[in-house]
């Protein structure tokens, strides 16, 4: 069984007898027919190629939020900084920072950074630059390269700057088993944008948002703040990746069919990952595909104009029940005249704006928003 298979079954339960990477010219299913992937995904490592985890002689293995911790000293980092972040990092491990440096250390993990492996984790690069002016040295390079010129033309000095701080770097031990983390949780996440995916062509909008909820549930260190993954009802992802599938935004009026489509799959992977670029589910970007957007910018809009509407009918909803709306546009600062317009007006709910707006000029594409107003 696949990589994508177990996951399916880890989430899911029960057998899967095959599933079929995205292909860009594979048949769609009929509930959503045109819906295409416009380039095939990259092939995901092979699991026997990913190192252990286990340090060469560990007292304990090291659980996912400890592994998170040690990835922050993959380069030389102040521990003082986790130290400001004590709650948090006993929520993610169940240790304090206090506990887990000396841990990591007794099992020779993380070490002392050396003094020029100081001053990069506590200057800034025109910090150090500032102080190899002072010293009548060159300025170019990397945080690295000017420190270590630092270290030989005054190295008594720089030992004063930094020397007494706890500052430390991971071992080759520890770099070595933060890689192999970050592989997994690489090929992990690849499986589960997949599944969904899968699920989302496949017209299975549920399915697709709770793979996504159970992906997040099982990380040391979630997407979002406050977010209930894993004990939360995903109705909202459903309805906004169904107004994804199914809607025509005015903005994007001058698309083809197959145009549109080629967004429909990008955009609900923006949607559920939260992020602002399609990155590898992007379409071909070729120019002027898109009128004047380019292809992050017009799947963008699609999810906005998915998020609005859904907002709108969660007002009408309430409203419904005896509670009054009415909305206000907002606009960013540097809005084109067509939305700025629309900027502090308030509008009742039936005859509220499309947003994004159809006739938005921005190269940005629009980035108006609703303020809900209740009425008295």
């Amino acid at each position: 069984m696949s990589g994508l298979g177990r996951l399916v079954r880890r989430l899911f339960g029960g057998e899967v007898q095959a599933v079929v990477p995205l292909q860009p010219n594979a048949p769609v299913p009929a509930p959503m027919a045109g819906l295409a992937c416009a380039s095939a995904s990259p092939q995901t490592p092979a699991a026997a190629a990913i190192p252990t985890f286990a340090p060469a002689n560990p007292q304990t293995p090291l659980t996912p939020g400890e592994l998170r911790f040690l990835a922050g000293f993959k380069t030389s980092a102040n521990a003082a900084h986790y130290h400001e972040q004590s709650d948090f990092w006993s929520s993610v491990t169940g240790q304090t920072p206090t506990q887990l440096l000396s841990e990591l250390r007794h099992q020779g993990l993380i070490e002392a950074a050396d003094p020029a492996g100081r001053l990069v984790a506590v200057y800034s690069s025109p910090q150090l630059s500032d102080l190899c002016k002072a010293r009548n040295l060159g300025v170019s390079g990397t945080k690295a390269q000017k420190a270590k010129r630092l270290m030989k033309a005054d190295p008594n000095g720089m030992e004063r700057l930094v020397g007494n701080l706890e500052i430390y770097s991971c071992t080759e031990e520890g770099r070595r088993l933060v890689e192999a983390d970050e592989l997994r949780r690489q090929q992990e996440k690849q499986e589960a944008e997949e599944a969904a995916a899968i699920a989302f062509r496949s017209g299975q909008f549920r399915r697709a948002a709770r793979l996504v909820d159970s992906y997040e549930a099982k990380q040391p260190i979630p997407r979002g703040m406050g977010i209930r993954w894993g004990q939360r009802e995903t109705t909202r992802e459903e309805h906004i990746l169904t107004l994804i599938a199914e809607s025509r935004p005015g903005i994007l009026a001058g698309l083809t069919d197959g145009q549109l489509n080629e967004l429909r799959l990008p955009a609900a992977m923006m949607f559920l990952w939260g992020t602002s670029q399609a990155g590898r589910w992007r379409p071909g970007d070729r120019e002027g595909t898109y009128g004047r957007l380019d292809a992050d910018t017009a799947a963008r809009m699609l999810v906005f104009y998915a998020q609005t509407k859904y907002e709108l009918s969660q007002l009408a909803d309430l409203s419904r029940g005896g509670l009054k709306y009415q909305v206000e546009v907002s606009c960013a600062s540097d809005a084109c005249p067509t939305c700025m317009r629309f900027v502090g007006k308030r509008y009742s709910l039936a005859r509220a704006p499309e947003l994004p707006h159809p006739r938005c000029t921005h190269e940005m594409g629009c980035r108006c928003m609703y303020i809900s107003v209740r009425q008295d």
